[in-house]
C-alpha cells in the first residue's frame, strides 16, 4: 500500500464490519488482554449495529441495576439486624444465611449471560458499562457505552479499559482519527 500524507484515515470499523463468527471461530487477543490473557468474541460490531442493539439491552440493564440496589439494601438490612458494621468480615455469612442476596446474585449472573449472548460484554455491571467488540485498523477495540448515555459515542483499546475511553471522533490515536 502506498503511504501518503493525504491518505484517508481508516474508519473505526474498517474491514469485516458486523461479521458474525460461529463457535469454532474465535478471535484470540494478545497477552495484554484482561481475563486469562485471552478474550473470545463471537461478533464484531459497527457503531450502527451497537446503537441499534441498545433499545433491546436497556431493559435488561435497568433490571440489573435495580437488582444491585436490592443487594445493597439487603446488605444494609442484614448489617442493621445483626448489629455488624457494613464493612465487617462476618457480614457476608449473615447475608448468605438470609438467602435473599444469593438469589439476587444468581439473577444478575443470568442477566449478564443474556447480554453476552448478543455478542457484547458487560465490563462494569454495577455502572451499566457495556463494550461492543469492533475492528479498527486491524485491531480489535471496544465501542463503549454506559447506561444513561444516549448512544455509543466512545471507544477504547482493550488493555486501556474504561479509563482509556475516547470520543469516537478523537484524532489522538497515532495520527488516525476514529470515525
Amino acid at each position: 500500500m502506498i503511504e501518503s500524507a493525504t491518505r484517508e484515515k481508516p474508519p473505526l470499523l474498517a474491514g469485516e464490519e458486523g461479521r458474525r463468527y460461529n463457535r469454532h471461530e474465535v478471535i484470540h487477543m494478545s497477552s495484554e488482554t484482561k481475563a486469562n490473557n485471552e478474550a473470545k468474541f463471537t461478533r464484531l460490531f459497527t457503531m450502527e449495529e451497537a446503537n441499534a442493539l441498545l433499545p433491546a439491552l436497556r431493559p435488561t440493564i435497568e433490571e440489573m441495576l435495580r437488582i444491585f440496589g436490592e443487594i445493597r439494601t439487603e446488605i444494609e438490612k442484614t448489617a442493621e439486624t445483626s448489629g455488624l458494621p457494613v464493612g465487617s468480615p462476618d457480614l457476608p455469612k449473615h447475608v448468605e444465611e438470609r438467602g435473599i442476596a444469593p438469589r439476587l446474585f444468581e439473577r444478575i449472573r443470568s442477566l449478564i449471560e443474556d447480554i453476552h449472548a448478543n455478542g457484547c460484554l458487560v465490563n462494569g455491571p454495577e455502572a451499566g458499562l457495556i463494550d461492543f467488540p469492533a475492528l479498527y485498523a486491524n485491531e480489535i477495540v471496544f465501542l463503549c457505552w454506559k447506561f444513561g448515555e444516549p448512544g455509543v459515542a466512545y471507544w477504547h483499546r482493550i488493555p486501556d479499559g474504561f479509563a482509556g475511553r475516547r470520543p469516537l471522533l478523537d484524532s489522538s490515536i497515532e495520527g488516525d482519527g476514529v470515525h
